[in-house]
């Protein structure tokens, strides 16, 4: 298709024993071009609500095919105003402890701006690189166990760095040498790195 767009929108709703009731929405607009495919230009926006923490969350995720096939340039953002809800120390060994002692209260903002390049329109292995930036902000009640101790990361932190993301997905496809019966129908890795 060269022309034209579609924007489906999706109503959802659910539990978590944290956030409480989470409501969302979300939107994605496919804006078809010449010579594109299976688009040119993909945005999604989506928001979310939830009840037992009063907190807001939005994600925004544009996808523009370039002229050139196989590549593309890929905007990722996200912000959370609940991100993380306990703290129960540092290390595997840590007790969990009581909900009220360990609770934390965590905003987060991301953004991953990248080149992204793939093998074919299907995207079964692609590879996006760019600089990545990471912000937080933590607070919790004087009395908890992440006020009193403080660890690394504690209050307003952030982080600039470069990530490569790697995705292989096989997923209907035949592997390598394996046979028919090696279809894949569910195998997918994403390996990333912030550095």
């Amino acid at each position: 298709q060269d022309f034209g767009s579609l924007t489906p929108v999706q109503p959802l709703i659910w539990w978590e024993p944290d956030p409480g009731i989470v409501l969302a929405m979300g939107a994605t607009r496919y804006t078809y071009g010449f010579r594109k495919e299976p688009y040119s230009r993909m945005q999604h926006v989506g928001v979310e609500f939830k009840t037992k923490r009063a907190a807001f969350g939005a994600s925004y995720l544009g996808d523009f095919r370039w002229g050139r096939p196989g590549f593309a340039t890929l905007v990722d953002l996200s912000a959370d105003g609940a991100k993380n809800y306990n703290y129960y120390g540092v290390g595997n060994d840590t007790a969990e402890g009581d909900d009220v002692f360990t609770e934390a209260d965590q905003q987060v903002f991301e953004a991953f701006p990248s080149v992204l390049a793939y093998e074919n329109p299907r995207r079964t292995l692609w590879f996006a690189f760019g600089p990545e930036i990471k912000y937080s902000r933590s607070s919790a009640a004087d009395d908890t166990l992440i006020a009193t101790t403080k660890p690394y990361g504690y209050g307003d932190f952030g982080q600039v760095g470069v990530r490569l993301k790697v995705e292989v997905n096989t997923r209907g496809r035949m592997l390598l040498g394996m046979g028919p019966a090696a279809l894949a129908p569910g195998a997918k890795r994403t390996d990333t790195g912030l550095k």
